[in-house]
């Protein structure tokens, strides 16, 4: 699975419009983005969706993981 993913970022990360929106996107050191994905195998194929969440100018002091103590 560990490979699959790997592969899938950096075919995503390789994409031109995804790498320029994430460089708008992403303009500060703190702002992070992360990839989510689903497989589904079967015998011939390998199918799978990718997500990518991106967390931009979190509150200071959240550094330990997308989410985790923010502020609503």
């Amino acid at each position: 699975m560990e490979k699959k993913r790997q592969q899938a970022a950096v075919t995503i990360g390789s994409h031109p419009d995804v790498a320029e929106k994430l460089d708008q996107l992403l303009s500060r050191p703190a702002d992070r983005a992360y990839l989510v994905c689903t497989f589904l195998e079967c015998v011939q194929n390998d199918h799978g969706v990718c997500t990518i969440y991106t967390v931009t100018d979190p509150p200071p002091g959240s550094r330990t993981g997308p989410c985790e103590k923010y502020r609503q």
